[in-house]
């Protein structure tokens, strides 16, 4: 019979899941395992920020070291701990499948605000020694007061309930995993498209010596390359960035048809801010490397005009005007309320538009008669803000698919739509009509017209507003026109035969994304 693997690992509740994990999955291929538990710096050093903290490798090198020694035959790594370059001798022999690569923040009851970007209260104390995440948080949320968080994922939620943080950012693998008990606190899935996690993040790495036959043969059955080829282009990106665990570079990527979608944030510092981009490709060593030159190159000052009102301390403005962009705001249209009497007998409520659910609310609608259902992100947010949340939220920027996605789950219910006087129907128009109740809540009411300033970028947010701005100043003498979904697009084709670019969703995120990837294009 073979000796035992000697498996290495740290010590804490999570490090020991992972290596027991694979310590089964081994053992089922007929192969018996032992555990080395290793202290590492990052375990022993607890008093500084991981940004604080001098060199690199800080929860890996002493698995490594033990390896070179021979007193271990595998380490298993958080593989967003290893850096992108190991050591000589040594080889990541498998990926080991991937949970989760999300990040959760964790609320206290008294702290949560739904109505508010990550959903805590102004003037929260939020708990993170990552100087990633930092950078993200004070992005989002510049009114947050951020204090270090150090410890084991325990001993961090334990500090959240004891009151030392209003909220805590933690990885949603290590809470999955370690399957710890969160009742009483407020748990938020955050979208890694705009809080975007770390490279690698949830992936399981285990390394071995390059020249050990027998173990390799064992570990290479564990391998999961869909989880390997999104894990390492995300560590492409961080090697090509010159980076470690604790340079301030999130990057997600995510399988999209045939080929790859990835978005990524990098910031100079902790506290500067991030750079945003989303590619697509199928290339994936291609889409890392234009990434890295999207967001480590100089970006074009454009001159970027919105067709809404721009609030200086809006993300979009502060984070467009910190990578040398100018954002103006021309507001074509005033939303006006109009009278409506109370509607009962529907199953949902179907809201196409924030202002569609600021005027329901004003005008007295009860979000309470039915469950409510919102056709993109933003629409989502302003439900949150009168403490609802929505039980179906369109996604991406097509409406004719939302469409088709809520008819299919849909489709045989009453639907309530509290809608604009003048509008698209999209969604109504894919039901029932006699499943159809409209309540028109508001108006739009031209504005005067206005001077359009000069400018490099023209981001049109309807067909309406695509048709007032081509009035006051013809779209083919914009140079770049950028439509939020697809609706709008379809408009500025059929006034001016241009192809508008389509942010990935119909979101404030998306659009910074497509106004960035202009401004960074070589």
């Amino acid at each position: 019979m073979n000796d035992p693997f000697r498996i290495g690992t740290r010590g804490s509740r999570l490090a020991l899941w992972q290596a027991e994990h694979i310590a089964a999955r081994l053992q089922a291929f007929g192969h018996p395992c032992e555990l080395r538990i290793i202290s590492t710096k990052g375990d022993r050093v607890q008093d500084l920020s991981f940004d604080k903290l001098e060199g690199k490798g800080f929860f890996t090198k002493e698995l490594e070291e033990a390896l070179f020694a021979g007193t271990i035959d595998l380490a298993v790594h958080s593989c967003k701990d290893l850096e992108t370059r190991g050591p000589e001798g040594l080889a990541i022999t498998a990926i080991a499948g991937r949970a989760a690569g999300e990040e959760l923040i964790l609320v206290r009851p008294d702290a949560v605000d739904p109505g508010r970007p990550l959903f805590v209260r102004e003037g929260a104390v939020v708990g993170t020694s990552s100087a990633r995440r930092k950078a993200q948080l004070r992005a989002f949320r510049p009114d947050v007061l951020i204090r270090d968080l150090r410890g084991n994922v325990p001993t961090r939620v334990d500090k959240l309930r004891n009151g030392e943080h209003d909220a805590i950012l933690l990885a949603k693998a290590g809470i999955d995993r370690l399957g710890l008990d969160l009742d009483g606190l407020h748990v938020q899935v955050l979208d890694p498209r705009l809080f975007v996690p770390a490279p690698a993040q949830g992936a399981l790495a285990v390394q071995t010596r390059a020249d050990d036959e027998r173990v390799n043969a064992a570990v290479r059955q564990l391998h999961d390359p869909a989880a390997a080829l999104t894990a390492g282009c995300e560590r492409e990106v961080l090697r090509a960035y010159h980076g470690g665990c604790q340079v301030p570079l999130g990057v997600h990527v995510a399988a999209a048809g045939a080929g790859l979608s990835l978005w990524a944030a990098a910031a100079p510092r902790a506290d500067g801010m991030p750079r945003w981009i989303h590619l697509t490709g199928t290339d994936p060593d291609h889409l890392a490397h234009e990434a890295v030159m999207r967001l480590q190159g100089p970006a074009r000052p454009l001159r970027v005009t919105m067709t809404r009102a721009v609030q200086g301390d809006e993300l979009m403005a502060r984070a467009l005007h910190a990578h040398g962009l100018m954002l103006n705001g021309l507001p074509l249209f005033e939303p006006l309320p109009l009278s409506f009497d109370p509607v009962t007998g529907h199953d949902r409520t179907f809201f196409t538009s924030r202002n569609a659910v600021r005027f329901f609310v004003d005008g007295g609608g009860d979000l309470r008669d039915a469950p409510n259902d919102a056709v993109g992100p933003g629409t989502a947010d302003e439900l949150r803000k009168h403490g609802v949340e929505p039980g179906f939220v369109g996604e991406g920027p097509d409406t004719t698919a939302i469409a088709a996605a809520y008819a299919e789950r849909f489709g045989g219910l009453h639907i309530l739509f509290p809608c604009a006087e003048e509008g698209q129907r999209t969604v109504q128009r894919a039901l029932p009509e006699a499943n159809v109740i409209e309540v028109h809540v508001y108006a739009m009411r031209p504005l005067e017209e206005a001077d359009v300033p000069f400018t490099d970028v023209a981001v049109l947010t309807s067909p309406d507003n695509a048709e007032a701005f081509h009035a006051l100043q013809p779209l083919e003498e914009v140079p770049h026109l950028v439509a939020m979904g697809t609706s709008t697009a379809r408009r500025i084709h059929e006034l001016s035969g241009r192809d508008a670019i389509i942010p990935w969703a119909s979101s404030e995120m998306a659009l910074l994304n497509a106004v960035l990837h202009l401004a960074t294009a070589p």
